[in-house]
């Protein structure tokens, strides 16, 4: 959580898959996905509008020991109870947004999460 209120929270997800090529996008460790957003931004209209404006290519590697990537999908909340949830699927970021997405498992994929909730 930073000063203002934003809460950023990181899981497991197996199945995300990364961009291959980031282009000229800008590149950003998965480590450091999550602190990027509670180091620049206050509420998540913030966040997300920087986002989609200026995206950024989230870049993973393999965990120490074993021949995996680390994959995570990351949510944040603000104050006034607003929160997306960022996916990399098929290597390109899928973001669920609003009130009614406030709950984020570890796997499965999102859309999957919610139909089993149903």
């Amino acid at each position: 959580m930073n000063q203002k209120g934003l809460v950023a929270n990181m899981l497991w997800l197996a199945s995300s898959k990364y961009p291959d090529d980031c282009g000229n996008e800008p590149r950003l460790s998965l480590a450091a996905w999550a602190q990027c957003f509670l180091d620049n931004f206050a509420t998540v209209k913030e966040a997300v509008a920087a986002f989609r404006s200026h995206p950024f290519c989230v870049v993973s590697d393999r965990m120490p020991g074993v021949n995996r990537y680390t994959t995570l999908h990351l949510s944040i909340f603000d104050a006034q109870d607003n929160s997306p949830i960022f996916e990399y699927i098929n290597g390109k970021v899928v973001i669920h947004e609003g009130r009614d997405y406030q709950v984020m498992t570890n796997d499965p994929e999102y859309p999957e999460q919610l139909a089993i909730q149903k």
